[in-house]
């Protein structure tokens, strides 16, 4: 009996070697580690374009950002991002957030705001979405990071972020709307 499974098992097996697993396109990651280190791997790997949609918590830290980005700029690679100001509430935070972004707009990369963002997400030459989810349950920071290799699905989150993209505003027509609270600085 034991020999007879083992055998129908092994023919199972060599049947199915040469099919690829059916989720081969898509990568799940949940150590902050990992998600940084693909994330760093993606943005080098890009060949002509690479758009995001930019929001809190940010799984890397500015320092590693502004390295990889100075690689990846002189690769020529189109960078276009959306960053959410949703959390400036002050005038400490949107002098933190005009860093950032004016950062970003100095390297290089074409940058609009927007108040909100449905979520964080990464597409890469048309091929590649990287989405980090927030854990909506646990009181703790947790992200779960999905990577779809899947140019249609890029290609339709394409659409998405052009969308939002022309209903965001320039970084020149934030500081303008926010000048009331720049005077107090």
């Amino acid at each position: 009996m034991k020999e007879e499974f083992n055998e129908e098992l092994t023919e199972l097996y060599a049947a199915n070697e040469n099919m690829s697993d059916s989720l081969d396109y898509i990568e799940i990651l949940t150590d902050l580690g990992q998600i940084r280190s693909r994330w760093l791997e993606l943005q080098e790997g890009a060949m002509f374009e690479i758009l995001g949609f930019n929001k809190p918590p940010f799984a890397v830290s500015l320092a590693q950002i502004v390295s990889h980005q100075k690689k990846v700029s002189k690769k020529k690679v189109k960078e276009i991002g959306i960053y959410e100001f949703s959390e400036v509430s002050s005038v400490s935070s949107l002098k933190d957030f005009l860093a950032v972004t004016e950062m970003y707009l100095n390297i290089g990369e074409d940058v609009k705001v927007i108040e909100k963002l449905p979520m964080k997400i990464m597409i890469i030459d048309e091929k590649i979405t990287m989405l980090a989810l927030n854990d909506p349950v646990s009181m703790k920071p947790s992200i779960t990071t999905i990577i779809i290799n899947y140019p249609d699905y890029a290609k339709a989150q394409k659409k998405v972020f052009e969308s939002y993209w022309n209903d965001s505003q320039t970084l020149s027509e934030f500081k303008k709307n926010m000048k009331h609270l720049l005077k107090n600085t």
